[in-house]
């Protein structure tokens, strides 16, 4: 009995590739660099790979592994939308809530 491998289009699955290996590094780095600027820096990074990947594979419509994925314009542009819209989320202000102290001329409670 032979095994025959299935055909694996690797250039088809790098814009995969790279999300999944960059999001391990990220979440490692979290771990070890307490600095919001490198995690920043570092997510930043694997999505402009990731999407600088799905523009270089842009047009090819192919089968990845075997025929069991399929590489298309319409999943490359879902990867682009969703690494453009990570990549442009802003940094919401916090909420606070109003100071419960007061002095002790304005102080209600001993007046």
């Amino acid at each position: 009995m032979t095994f025959n491998a299935p055909h694996i289009d690797y250039a088809g699955l790098s814009p995969v590739i790279a999300l999944t290996a960059g999001m391990c590094v990220v979440l490692i780095a979290g771990l070890f660099v307490r600095s919001r600027w490198v995690n920043a820096g570092l997510t930043i990074g694997v999505l402009g790979a990731t999407a600088g990947l799905s523009i270089w594979q842009w047009g090819s419509n192919t089968d990845l592994v075997a025929g069991a994925l399929r590489l298309d314009a319409f999943g490359l542009s879902a990867a682009l939308i969703a690494c453009t819209a990570a990549a442009s989320r802003r940094r919401r202000r916090r909420i606070t809530a109003p100071s419960t102290r007061c002095s002790w001329a304005r102080c209600s409670a001993w007046s």
